[in-house]
């Protein structure tokens, strides 16, 4: 049941549930990210855009220059040469030789042609047939302008180099291009060339622009990547709206509802989920169980205090997933913790919260301030509470860690800068409340689990404790002898309980009651009777029928005022099965036939005592009654008397089970001497008043 439970608690928060949306359709639901996950679209769209805003990155080449003037160079002594090395053959000079002018066009033609085809800048037939046509002079004259235009242009210009984003290829950047060519058209206008030598000289720099600040496709690409690699990604955070009721569903959010597994026919590992939260659930409560069993045995043996600590688990579980819907920081996380502590043990409650604090944690998803929160609690809620002794402190506890816890987170939340003081104080005051409604719930569910689980708590003997509680309060008014003997042997049994390391609360509320059974015939008891005693006129069976069933009359009374079982047993076996002896030795006396007296006719029922401090409250018992028999006390009578009660007892098999050693025997012994020492102390006499009318044995002076 604890596994089936926790494991459901944990797959409301833990599980996959699923949406049917798609792109395009209008959601009507809001979803929130059961924790941080990356947008992988959007973030991808941003590093897409922040790489394409990178620029080209260009570098200046030094040998632009020289690259420009060895093509001018080339193309300039290409013309020399054709001019001077190319003409007709005989054959073609003996058909042409009639006509001088066909003849000289046909070789300008020729060389037009060889010009063209070894010619690296590509002029237009105009321009190279211009160009054939200058004049030596001419021409070098042109060589050296362009040279001085182009290297004037490189020294002021920044020509940059591009790649095309559709062919791929580099190219110069056209806004750079148009300003060199004007630069150029404006060198060539203040020139003195004829016109047509201008443009002319104007076509040939035009095809010899060169970049000087050429595309670095690598160092590019890597700047790009830097970028894409510098840019966060975009992650919606756990509590975070993905989709808000009456979205249009983008392909972003759905592929967000993929990630975390959130999609109606998305696949993912639903079921990886469920095994790995059944194996967590396993191995938590393994832990908490193995350490029971190896250093608690006492309470791994009892079902009930097994089930009451997996039920307190459980109900914090449930507790804390609910009311984290509101505020994680309002969790009573040391809910557990206190209740912990008040039914069973401290050492338990601490360990068993610190353990359990990994479903809180993960249940309500906290982040780590106050998951650091849950585990100190766990440790505060437990120790805080160890030596309470009314229901208020349970208050006082609740409030001190509602202070402690508003410090801590304050504290813890103040170093993160990115938080404001509003949301802080906020937090401080969830928390504070968080640890009074841990206290509230305490009071509340205290009482109800005692009932349930039939545990006494110190709150719950403390009370019983009260003299002021309905059946003490009878037992004082109808019985007052005997609640006067309870008392007494109540501080005896605290005493003894604290030199043994027994419960001496429950030894002493024990002893409170032991005796409750009386008040049905209080005067049948010595110690209420104030004048003729009825037994007097009773037979000895009668009379030990009367003494032996006030334990039965205790217990009665016990489960009508709903005492806890642990008083009740101390009540019923107070006595275990000793002998009536008084009884039994008058009728022994008494009798016409003394060996038909059975022994067994006048016992007490029993049974001996179970544990402890019933043994305590036994022993106790029969020394304060037989003390109080002695007449003219001495501490040598009384020692004596101590001794031959515990030894009679020890003797009789009436300790054979309360777990009680020689050693605690004697510890037991020397606890009661030193009560008992301080009530049957020797007490002065005090002397009579002497004055002026007076001598020491009273008589009148005058």
């Amino acid at each position: 049941m604890t596994f089936i439970a926790t494991f459901l608690v944990l797959l409301t928060s833990l599980g996959p549930q699923k949406y049917n949306l798609r792109v395009g359709s209008i959601s009507d639901v809001s979803i929130k990210a059961p924790f941080d996950v990356v947008d992988e679209i959007t973030t991808e769209e941003k590093r897409k855009k922040t790489a394409a805003e990178v620029k080209d990155f260009t570098s200046y080449r030094d040998n632009v220059k020289e690259e420009t003037r060895q093509s001018v160079d080339q193309l300039f002594l290409k013309v020399i040469e054709v001019n001077r090395d190319t003409k007709l053959d005989e054959l073609e000079v003996q058909k042409l030789e009639q006509n001088k002018g066909v003849l000289e066009e046909e070789l300008l033609n020729k060389k037009l042609q060889i010009l063209k085809s070894i010619s690296q800048i590509k002029l237009s037939d105009e321009d190279f047939t211009l160009l054939l046509n200058l004049t030596p002079k001419g021409t070098n004259d042109l060589r050296l302008f362009i040279i001085d235009v182009m290297n004037n242009l490189y020294d002021t210009a920044n020509i940059n180099e591009i790649k095309d984003e559709q062919s791929g290829k580099t190219m110069i950047k056209p806004d750079d291009l148009v300003n060199a060519e004007r630069n150029i058209e404006s060198y060539f206008n203040k020139s003195t060339f004829p016109k047509a030598v201008k443009e002319l000289g104007k076509s040939i720099s035009y095809l010899s622009v060169r970049a000087n600040l050429v595309y670095d496709a690598e160092k590019t690409e890597l700047l790009r990547q830097q970028a894409r690699e510098n840019v966060e990604p975009i992650i919606v955070r756990k509590g975070q709206f993905i989709i808000e009721d009456g979205d249009v569903i983008t392909e972003a959010q759905i592929a967000i509802l993929k990630q975390l597994n959130l999609l109606s026919g998305s696949g993912g590992n639903g079921s990886l989920s469920y095994i790995s939260i059944a194996i967590m659930v396993i191995i938590i409560i393994a832990t908490q169980w193995i350490y029971i069993y190896r250093f608690e045995k006492e309470v791994f043996s009892k079902n009930k205090l097994l089930i009451l600590i997996s039920s307190i688990n459980i109900i914090s579980l449930v507790l804390c997933r609910s009311i984290e819907l509101i505020s994680p920081f309002i969790i009573p996380v040391a809910f557990a913790p206190m209740l912990l502590a008040l039914l069973i043990k401290h050492n338990i409650a601490i360990t068993i919260s610190v353990i359990n604090s990994a479903f809180i944690i993960t249940a309500a998803g906290l982040d780590i301030s106050m998951s650091i929160l849950v585990v100190i609690n766990a440790v505060l809620g437990a120790t805080l509470l160890k030596n309470m002794e009314q229901r208020n402190d349970i208050l006082f506890t609740a409030f001190l860690i509602g202070i402690i816890n508003s410090f801590l987170i304050g504290s813890m939340q103040l170093i993160n800068q990115n938080i404001n003081l509003i949301t802080i104080l906020t937090n401080c005051l969830f928390v504070f409340i968080g640890a009074l409604i841990a206290g509230i719930l305490s009071i509340g569910f205290l009482p109800f689990l005692e009932s349930i689980f039939d545990i006494v708590t110190n709150v719950k003997l403390l009370e019983l404790s009260n003299p002021n509680h309905p059946l003490l309060k009878k037992l004082l008014m109808e019985s007052p002898g005997t609640y006067n003997h309870s008392v007494l042997v109540g501080n005896l049994s605290e005493m003894a309980a604290q030199a043994v390391g027994a419960n001496s609360i429950i030894a002493r509320v024990g002893a409170f009651y032991h005796d409750i059974g009386k008040i049905k015939r209080p005067y049948f008891f010595k110690e209420n009777q104030r004048g003729e005693n009825p037994h007097d006129n009773i037979t000895p069976n009668l009379s030990t029928l009367i003494i032996t069933s006030h334990v039965k009359d205790g217990v009665d009374l016990a489960k009508e005022y709903k005492l806890p079982m642990a008083i009740k047993d101390i009540i019923e076996q107070h006595h275990g099965v000793s002998l009536v002896k008084y009884f039994y030795i008058t009728m022994k006396n008494t009798s016409e036939n003394p060996e038909e007296v059975k022994e067994e006719d006048f016992r007490y029922p029993g049974p001996i005592p179970s544990s402890k401090e019933a043994g305590i409250v036994m022993l106790a018992d029969g020394v304060e009654a037989a003390v109080r028999s002695i007449n003219n006390p001495t501490k040598e009578k009384i020692e004596e008397m101590v001794s031959n009660i515990i030894k009679g007892r020890l003797d009789d098999g009436q300790l054979d089970n309360c777990d009680l050693t020689l050693k605690d025997l004697t510890k037991i012994k020397e606890a009661f001497l030193k009560g008992l020492g301080g009530i049957y102390h020797q007490r002065i006499e005090y002397p009579k008043l002497v004055n002026n009318k007076t001598n020491e044995k009273g008589e009148n002076l005058k």
